[in-house]
């Protein structure tokens, strides 16, 4: 296959990507209490490195090497199992620099649902680039979902700053669920600069209840910084 940018034209460069994925289930269960998935890009011109969004390509001002950065990916969902771990859910993804020989990017979260409508998460975040000391920080952050009813959900989190330029900020949300799309009404505030953000997220509801019941954070390659 070949990547293609914003107006279709093909991506230069090559890139052949390695990975090895492992799922559990138990007995008798359709969802997996154990999934981890190791990736690797190789390089075969480093002077043209292929950057696509399905794998862990460079970041910018990074020098390329045959072997890109590799990523590990886990979900740890205990509750499929019920009993007393049902409700907890944990996942973690972890990115490691072969030419520094260092963590580059770790983030993690872990969920409790003490009821079937409330879900509280914590999770924690660590940035390390070489090439830009500076932007080096480590977050931790709270979160917390209560489904009102079958039609209304109430969001809510913060982020605390523990090390570097990670940004305090606050965020709020209301969701609605419609018959086929899921309209989140949010608003946030920027603590370091105090600029306030409101908008508007239309997912749908297939999704929006995927993503609930099979908990995953994103993908070091693809987030968005903040």
């Amino acid at each position: 296959w070949y990547p293609f940018e914003l107006f279709d034209r093909r991506r230069p460069g090559q890139a052949i990507e390695a990975s090895l994925r492992q799922i559990w289930y138990g007995p008798s269960r359709h969802q997996p209490w154990l999934d981890l998935e190791l990736l690797v890009p190789y390089y075969p011109d480093v002077d043209k490195p292929l950057e696509s969004e399905t794998f862990p390509s460079l970041r910018i001002g990074q020098d390329s090497s045959p072997w890109g950065p590799t990523e590990l990916r886990g979900i740890w969902n205990p509750g499929v199992r019920q009993g007393m771990l049902r409700g907890i859910r944990a996942s973690s993804n972890l990115r490691y620099r072969w030419d520094t020989d260092s963590v580059e990017e770790w983030y993690g979260t872990l969920s409790l649902a003490p009821q079937d409508n409330w879900r509280i998460s914590l999770n924690r975040r660590l940035l390390n680039l070489p090439e830009d000391p500076d932007s080096a920080f480590k977050s931790l952050g709270y979160s917390v979902d209560w489904r009102i009813n079958e039609t209304f959900e109430l969001r809510g989190g913060r982020t605390f700053s523990a090390r570097g330029n990670s940004t305090t900020s606050t965020r709020y949300g209301l969701v609605y669920y419609g018959h086929g799309f899921a309209f989140e009404f949010y608003t946030s505030r920027n603590d370091f600069t105090g600029e306030s953000r409101y908008g508007v997220n239309i997912m749908p509801c297939f999704l929006v209840e995927r993503f609930r019941n099979e908990p995953e954070s994103p993908s070091l390659a693809n987030r968005l910084e903040y």
